[in-house]
């Protein structure tokens, strides 16, 4: 669970407020700023964010250690607070960007505490820095804004991400597909948090593993890429290693083999279909070297006959079809037929003898 910072989507450039981000001067704290306001979340001094996860334009990091919001005794100041592990809290900071001369109509939280919200408006664009404290893991905040005005377009905030959808299907999505944010779903939810939390704390393990697995399956990969190369130098295919994969040239364009098992595997399916392609070529030059002759045979014999690179051609059924394609079976079938239909029609003769008080007879010469 913990802390996630999430950064809404441009919609305008005509102003680009400051995201949450973690500072140490003057002292420890997130800070943001927008048009005419500045977002502020102070942090006790024993707590150090680990944001752990890939950084995207609208995810801005995710801290997965144990960490609450509490206020100060002083001056009741809200600060983020290292805990236990069954104090954790799931807490998301917002950073809120409008539409072009609209405005937030509305900014709810359901299953959710906004504790901070600060926004303004400058240069025809509305901004916000929200603080929420998620009372239930599949709780979610909905704000909705507009271009020329301030309603039209609802942004969901919630653990999983960030989700935009117009006006009118948020509305028949929350009254039947929002997330269950009652009681009774509350453990298995919280279930999926707490993994999803390990996940990321083993996420630099993780990134350690993959990159280990992805060095030994490119020794693997290399260490049969020579026996390949020959066999495509031999197929007279171009091809040359780059420094993140393999590549050869099919056609107009290439093709990148990675340095996994999965680009040995498509490699070794090239070299194959390259061979086929080859003796298939080979085939057919020798189909064209021996096949006239007997072509020429069943012209002869008044069958109308073609030879052309797929094969021998007959007419069948008043329709040119290939009979015989370009291959070895082709070849043997071609002969045969060639043979059946040069054989002699089986003369009948008759025994005339049954005339004279024999039985007549009719025998094959």
């Amino acid at each position: 669970m913990s802390l996630k910072n999430l950064y809404s989507r441009e919609k305008t450039n005509s102003f680009r407020p400051t995201p949450w981000g973690w500072t140490k001067e003057p002292f420890p704290a997130f800070r943001g700023e927008g048009a005419r306001h500045r977002g502020f979340l102070a942090a006790r001094w024993e707590y150090q964010p680990d944001f752990q996860l890939p950084v995207t334009a609208t995810f801005l990091g995710f801290d997965p250690n144990p960490s609450k919001l509490t206020k100060s005794k002083e001056k009741g100041t809200l600060l983020v607070t290292p805990c236990a592990l069954h104090e954790d809290e799931q807490i998301l900071l917002l950073t809120l960007r409008g539409g072009f001369r609209g405005g937030y109509s509305r900014i709810i939280g359901v299953g959710a505490e906004i504790l901070v919200r600060e926004e303004s408006n400058i240069h025809c664009c509305p901004t916000a820095h929200l603080v929420v404290r998620l009372t239930h893991p599949n709780g979610f905040v909905y704000a909705e804004t507009g271009r020329r005005c301030s309603t039209g377009l609802v942004e969901i905030f919630s653990w999983r991400g960030i989700v935009e959808m117009p006006t009118e299907e948020f509305e028949v999505w929350l009254t039947g597909a929002a997330p269950n944010t009652s009681n009774a779903s509350l453990i298995e939810a919280k279930k999926a948090a707490e993994i999803e939390r390990l996940a990321a704390v083993d996420y630099p393990n993780k990134v350690r593993r993959d990159a280990e697995e992805a060095e030994r399956q490119k020794v693997a990969f290399l260490a049969e890429l020579p026996t390949l190369v020959s066999q495509l130098i031999a197929l007279g295919v171009e091809h040359h290693l780059g420094e993140t994969c393999f590549v050869a040239r099919r056609g107009f364009y290439d093709e990148y083999f990675s340095f996994d098992a999965d680009g040995i595997a498509k490699l070794k399916a090239l070299v194959a279909k390259k061979a086929a392609e080859k003796e298939q070529e080979s085939m057919r030059n020798l189909f064209q070297t021996v096949a006239p002759p007997f072509v020429a045979r069943l012209v002869a014999l008044g069958v109308k006959t073609d030879l052309d690179y797929s094969g021998v051609r007959l007419v069948v059924d008043g329709c040119w079809k290939t009979a015989f394609p370009a291959t070895a079976t082709g070849l043997q079938e071609l002969q045969a037929y060639v043979e059946k239909q040069e054989r002699p029609v089986e003369a009948k003769k008759l025994d005339l003898s049954g005339l004279f008080g024999g039985a007549a007879k009719v025998t094959k010469k």
